[in-house]
């Protein structure tokens, strides 16, 4: 009888991230993920199903959906611009229990 070839060994973090993939891929939730310059690195079946593009037409492009924001000189210059809200703005005070 010849001994049973074990199988390929995987670390923790390449289970990890097989796991991710496939609860990504497998979700029926729209999911994209998208790097700092904003071109696509995940387009799951479900963002095909709602967006109408395919994986293999958006990948490494730049995101169709949103507009990339810029990225602010420094955090007190983003902090400025937005200080003043106006009353439609701003959240209802919370009443009773959660």
């Amino acid at each position: 009888m010849q001994p049973i070839a074990a199988p390929l060994c995987m670390t923790a973090e390449q289970v990890g991230l097989e796991t991710l993939w496939t609860l990504v891929q497998g979700s029926p939730l729209a999911i994209f993920a998208v790097n700092k310059e904003g071109s696509i690195l995940v387009w799951n079946k479900a963002a095909e199903h709602l967006f109408g593009w395919e994986e293999h037409d958006v990948l490494g492009k730049i995101n169709p959906i949103i507009e990339p924001v810029p990225e602010p000189q420094n955090f007190s210059t983003c902090t400025k611009k937005n200080t003043t809200t106006t009353k439609a703005e701003q959240a209802p005070p919370r009443t009773g229990k959660f």
